[in-house]
């Protein structure tokens, strides 16, 4: 019965890592795009190699390992929200909410029941 266990909670151990690393990839282009292409007046030809450099290296990172992943994961949501911030103020209060969520998750805080 242990074992099965084991061998249970390491399939989801598998699982949460790759779904971190994806949602840091996803997060990853979204803060490269607002970034390179919204938030800096950098011509066309800079930001589109600038952008395709970050999210190259990024994505390496991304699938290096779960503490890469979820270190970018933390870098890109705190950029995105600083670059929506500046433009809409009013993010403030929904943002902060995300951001505890996120950290309780990825302090393991958050535990699903089976």
């Amino acid at each position: 019965m242990c074992a099965i266990y084991h061998n249970h909670a390491g399939k989801n151990d598998a699982a949460d890592s790759i779904l971190v690393a994806m949602i840091a990839e996803v997060l990853l282009i979204c803060a490269t795009a607002l970034g390179f292409f919204v938030q800096f007046n950098l011509p066309i030809s800079v930001a589109t190699g600038g952008a395709l450099a970050v999210l190259f290296i990024g994505s390496v990172f991304c699938w290096k390992s779960q503490a890469a992943a979820s270190a970018i994961l933390a870098i890109s949501l705190l950029s995105v929200q600083i670059m929506l911030i500046l433009r809409f103020p009013i993010l403030l209060l929904p943002f902060a909410l995300l951001d505890i969520i996120l950290v309780m998750v990825l302090a393991g805080g958050y535990h699903t029941g089976e």
